[in-house]
């Protein structure tokens, strides 16, 4: 369970967006809005962005301010093109509707429920009394930390990467991960990816090939490298080969992790 800090309202309203799409290109753009905020909104139609973190600037009438992208809709759901934003300029109200004093609102995401189901419970056995003056132990459910599923360890392997872009063209890429785990990896990618994309990983070293997806995208490096976190459709530390098995053997027990 998640709050906001501000209550949305159901509003559509017609807003011209400036920025720069996934391909590096600028562009200009018509949509209109699904829900406002007093500090953001939820727009649609705007497909053509790399992801989260990106800036964009908004203009209602001849208002305009600038806006972050915090959440982008997943492909093949319902919300494919949609884009939430934080506004940059709180002092730059540009909706021109009057909102509702500011109260929270709680929401839950399907990343807050997939949190739930890795938290582990255990019991724990507290003493209590009676009205009789009956002893009589009460049970308080107590969670554990997440915990990552395997262990994660900082090594370079050369992979290539492939998927299916927007428009349909084939895209592939070589890079080296960052860090990696017998789920997934972290890697730097100079091409733009959106979480829940499908993509696929090929070991170079072993010319393995395995399916995966796109589960984080980070922010733009100043080398123009995207960071991005893969996770496995089939895990195994067969796949990353001796390295990582030898790396593994002796791994941090604070990194066990979630991976």
């Amino acid at each position: 369970m998640k709050h906001r800090r501000e209550q949305r309202i159901p509003k559509v309203l017609r807003v011209k967006v400036r920025g720069v799409d996934r391909n590096g290109n600028s562009f200009v753009q018509k949509v209109h809005t699904i829900d406002i905020s007093r500090c953001g909104a939820r727009l649609d139609s705007l497909g053509c962005l790399r992801g989260a973190g990106e800036t964009i600037q908004v203009q209602r009438g001849w208002k305009k301010a600038g806006f972050r992208v915090v959440w982008t809709g997943q492909i093949g759901l319902p919300e494919q093109g949609q884009v939430g934003i934080c506004c940059l300029e709180p002092s730059n109200y540009i909706w021109g509707v009057t909102i509702p004093s500011a109260k929270p609102e709680t929401y839950t995401t399907p990343q807050t429920e997939a949190a739930k189901a890795e938290v582990g419970i255990r019991q724990v056995s507290l003493p209590g009394t009676l009205a009789g003056g009956e002893q009589r132990q009460k049970v308080a459910v107590e969670r554990s930390p997440s915990r990552r599923r395997s262990v994660r360890v900082p090594l370079q392997i050369p992979i290539t990467v492939r998927w299916v872009a927007g428009d349909g063209t084939l895209q592939e890429h070589q890079t080296m991960t960052m860090t990696i785990n017998e789920h997934g990896c972290l890697v730097p990618l100079k091409a733009p990816v959106i979480e829940g994309m499908t993509l696929e990983v090929t070991n170079r070293s072993s010319n393995e090939a395995r399916k995966g997806k796109a589960i984080w995208c980070g922010g733009t490096s100043p080398q123009g490298d995207n960071q991005v976190a893969i996770e496995l459709e089939r895990a195994g530390s067969e796949f990353w080969g001796r390295q990582y098995a030898e790396r593994a053997r002796f791994p941090d027990l604070q990194d066990t992790w979630v991976g």
